[in-house]
């Protein structure tokens, strides 16, 4: 167990719209981390233009130190212990597997928060699993982390439910608030040797793949619903999408809005992208687009 400390300082590892929301959640409750280590900027968009991560972005807005390491090697653990001591590290959405010469490096370890009831949905895509298995009780999950994904000994979770599924990027704002609240909880307790972390149990395990773009295709879904949950799940990317004949040539559309018909148990298209146009209204699709 951790030995007793009284100020928390710790790192924070994350990348992401979700790592940010785990950070506003732990500076609202005067937790904020003394460092950031987030990814390097990379090219996005259509013109590939250089941006930051989300997480990098908040760190210079607030004065955080922050670190961009292309490898998480030796030579960077090494860094970081000089730049020490740390009394714990905390990861959330960061986006790369963390060795464990980084991870040993505090002397309480290293937290993950993941935004599923662990050890259900370990992997890259908890969220999108969790709306496409309809499982609307579903919550946040700190572990104190080693080298396998996902794997740790449980130190706390948090449950919530949606009553409907709205799309993917509002689920991870919640899952963030609450997977933060639930760290700032914790940490200062588990540094101060106040709680234990219990294993997870292996015989309920579940495992998650990360997204590619054919995900998205709604073909795939064999039931009204299925398709209501896979549009929620897959926005904003892949984004889920149909094909139609259009011009002599088939067209992929994106479906970048949808409701839940529960009366007619069916799925309401709201709005969608055809390849090579703008967004519009689906009746405005079906009435314009397709004539």
């Amino acid at each position: 167990m951790p030995e007793k400390s009284s100020v928390p300082r710790f790192a924070f590892f994350g990348t992401d719209a979700f790592s940010v929301g785990v950070l506003e959640a732990l500076a609202a409750r005067g937790l904020p981390p003394a460092l950031v280590v987030t990814a390097p900027d990379r090219p996005a968009g259509r013109g590939l233009a250089l941006t930051e991560p989300a997480a990098k972005v908040w760190a210079k807005a607030r004065g955080v130190a922050l670190l961009q390491p292309e490898k998480l090697d030796e030579a960077f653990a090494a860094a970081l212990a000089s730049a020490g001591p740390w009394d714990c590290f905390a990861v959330a959405s960061y986006g790369k597997i963390v060795p464990r010469s980084v991870l040993e490096v505090p002397r309480c370890g290293s937290l993950n928060v993941h935004p599923s009831l662990l050890p259900r949905h370990r992997g890259a895509a908890p969220i999108e699993a969790t709306v496409l298995a309809d499982e609307r009780e579903t919550g946040v999950t700190v572990i104190l982390m080693d080298e396998k994904m996902d794997h740790g000994p449980i130190l706390g979770r948090a449950g919530i439910s949606f009553d409907e599924w709205p799309t993917r990027p509002e689920i991870e704002a919640k899952l963030a608030t609450v997977g933060g609240e639930l760290l700032a909880e914790l940490l200062p307790k588990w540094i101060a040797g106040k709680i234990e972390a219990t294993p997870q149990d292996e015989s309920a395990a579940t495992y998650t793949k990360k997204l590619e773009r054919q995900d998205g295709d709604l073909s795939l879904a064999k039931t009204e619903r299925e398709k209501f949950l896979r549009v929620q799940a897959m926005s904003p990317w892949p984004s889920a999408f149909f094909t139609v004949e259009h011009g002599g040539k088939m067209v992929r559309v994106k479906v970048t809005a949808a409701r839940w018909d529960a009366e007619n148990q069916r799925c309401v298209f709201g709005r969608v992208t055809p390849e090579g146009h703008g967004e519009m209204d689906y009746a405005s699709f079906q009435n314009g687009f397709l004539k």
